[in-house]
């Protein structure tokens, strides 16, 4: 039975399994925590409240718009490993759960 539109646009979108995606940020969040925060602190010493916030700001717009989108693009055959049996299992529980519903 072919699915229909509204159908299609009701399936959850699925991404890479959560432990892949810790694992990038994990891996992506290291240099940044681990430069930034002194960095800073060197350049305002005695404002421990500014170095906080600059640094903070600092690491999630470098996550957000540098590191993240190059280990994306770096891992994408890994992050898509799962992707094709989530998506057959999305796509077959409908029809189960439809099966399902016209036995009783």
């Amino acid at each position: 039975m072919a699915t229909t539109q509204l159908e299609t646009r009701a399936q959850p979108c699925l991404g890479p399994p959560r432990y892949k995606r810790a694992l990038l940020t994990f891996l992506g969040l290291l240099a940044p925590v681990y430069f930034i925060p002194p960095a800073l602190t060197a350049q305002l010493p005695g404002r421990p409240f500014a170095v906080v916030v600059l640094a903070v700001a600092s690491i999630v717009i470098v996550m957000t718009y540098l590191i993240m989108p190059a280990l994306q693009r770096m891992f994408a055959p890994w992050l898509r490993t799962d992707d094709a049996r989530a998506r057959a299992a999305a796509a077959a529980a409908p029809d189960r759960l439809r099966a399902q519903r016209d036995r009783s």
